[in-house]
């Protein structure tokens, strides 16, 4: 479904916050020759397009209210996993715990990449047992876990040629899986480290971390 690719409006916005140049092996759509910042005007016209979509193709069907608070609180939960993210590069790694990462993922992954298309779905399909969504919502959870953890790994040891994307998170001070597990299971000698160079660009070397 063409409308549900795009809530990815929100990687516009996502790749100008994070500073990124590629996305998806391609150059990101703020950096394309005569976009620049007017990109984010793009991403806003984007969303409040889905909206018009959405009315002109589904406001016959019973299911449209439902449809319609669906993806207005999952791009609300997005952009407040967003928000999150953001707020957390401004601390430092020592704060990062595993209940921290988890809300982050819950509304930044979980939400846009599984909730909306399975709960989409389950409406078009016209399931109403409260059940069937409350035993899909335990699953998507666990999804978006994966995603974001493979997601994260893939961003510091996956090859760019293959991902399409150039990894930033230690750079940028992102609260990430590997980041958190290693906070976890590290010495007091390696947290150390952790502390005075994760998210210090150019003041140490990468393969420290």
């Amino acid at each position: 479904m063409y409308i549900l690719q795009m809530i990815c409006f929100i990687l516009i916005t996502d790749d100008i916050v994070d500073r990124s140049t590629t996305r998806r092996g391609k150059i990101c759509w703020h950096h394309l020759d005569g976009v620049g910042l007017s990109a984010i005007n793009d991403a806003l016209l984007i969303e409040n397009g889905l909206y018009e979509l959405l009315h002109k193709h589904f406001r016959h069907l019973d299911c449209y209210a439902d449809l319609l608070e669906l993806f207005q609180q999952n791009i609300f939960k997005c952009i407040c996993g967003q928000t999150l993210d953001i707020l957390l590069t401004k601390r430092n790694v020592t704060t990062f715990n595993m209940n921290t990462y988890k809300s982050l993922v819950l509304n930044k992954t979980s939400c846009h990449f599984f909730y909306l298309p399975i709960f989409l779905g389950l409406h078009l399909a016209g399931v109403r047992d409260p059940e069937v969504f409350k035993e899909s919502e335990a699953i998507i959870y666990d999804l978006g876990n994966y995603f974001q953890a493979k997601n994260d790994f893939l961003d510091v040891f996956g090859n760019p040629e293959i991902t399409g994307k150039i990894g930033s998170d230690i750079q940028s001070n992102k609260c990430s899986w590997l980041a958190v597990k290693c906070m976890e299971h590290a010495s007091e000698e390696q947290k150390a480290v952790m502390a005075e160079c994760y998210g210090q660009n150019g003041r140490c070397s990468l393969p420290s971390i």
